[in-house]
C-alpha cells in the first residue's frame, strides 16, 4: 500500500490544479513508497512483493538473546493483538502447537514499538538463542486512514519525494538550461534526496542502521 494519494501529493506541486496527472502520481507516490522501505530496511511481506511502510502482515524467523525481551526485525506494532502467533522451536519446523508461546506469557514492551518482553512468570523462561527458532506473526507498520499514512513525518517525506520525482521528468540528465542571459545549471539528484533522507532518519529499522 502507499503512503499517501494523489490528492495529498498534489497539495506539494501547485502547477496541478485538477486531476488529470493522477494516474502518474499514482505511479511516482507507488515508487516512492517502495524506495522509502528499502532505504529504511522493511523487506517485502511475501516473496517478489514490494517492501512497504504501511501495516502488514509478516512472518519473520528470529534468533534471542537469551534474555526476557526479543527484538523484532520490523515495526511498529502497536498493540499486542497484533501479534497473531509466537512459536519457538527447535526443530524449525513451526507445525506442532506444543511450540506455541501464549499470549499470556508475553507483553509488548512500553514505548517501545517492537520488543516483545515475557513476564517473569512465563514457562518459557528465555528467548532461545538457537538461530532463526522464534517464528513471529504479527501485523508490523504504520496505519493508512482514507490513503493516508498516520504519520506526519512520512507524509511529508513522501510528498516531497513525489515533487521531486515529477520535476525531474523535464530536468533528468540535462547539466544546464539557458534563458536569456540567465543560465541554470542542474545536476541529477540521488533517488532520495538529502532533505528526504534526513526526515527518514528516524524511521531506519535497526536491520540497516547495524
Amino acid at each position: 500500500m502507499s503512503l499517501i494519494t494523489a490528492t495529498f501529493a498534489r497539495e506539494q506541486i501547485p502547477s496541478l490544479s485538477g486531476n488529470g496527472e493522477d494516474a502518474l502520481l499514482d505511479t511516482l507516490i507507488a515508487a516512492v513508497s517502495a524506495a522509502f522501505a528499502r532505504h529504511c530496511g522493511y523487506p517485502p511481506a511475501t516473496w517478489g512483493s514490494d517492501p512497504t511502510m504501511t501495516a502488514t502482515t509478516y512472518t519473520r524467523r528470529l534468533t534471542g538473546d537469551g534474555s526476557r525481551t526479543l527484538t523484532l526485525d520490523v515495526w511498529p506494532v502497536l498493540q499486542k493483538s497484533d501479534v497473531t502467533e509466537v512459536r519457538v522451536d527447535p526443530t524449525l519446523d513451526f507445525t506442532d502447537d506444543i511450540y506455541l508461546v501464549d499470549a499470556a506469557e508475553y507483553a509488548l514492551v512500553p514505548d517501545h514499538p517492537g520488543q516483545l518482553q515475557l513476564l517473569s512468570t512465563s514457562t518459557q523462561g528465555r528467548w532461545s538463542r538457537l538461530p532463526d527458532a522464534i517464528q513471529v506473526i504479527c501485523t508490523a507498520g504504520y496505519p493508512v486512514t482514507a490513503g493516508v499514512v498516520d504519520d506526519s513525518g512520512l507524509q511529508q517525506a513522501a510528498k516531497w519525494a513525489v515533487r521531486s520525482w515529477y520535476d525531474s521528468r523535464k530536468t533528468q540528465g540535462v547539466s544546464q538550461v539557458t534563458h536569456d542571459i540567465n543560465t541554470t545549471q542542474f545536476r541529477d539528484e540521488e533517488i532520495l534526496s538529502p532533505q528526504v533522507k534526513q526526515l527518514l532518519g528516524r524511521y531506519r529499522l535497526p536491520r540497516v542502521v547495524l
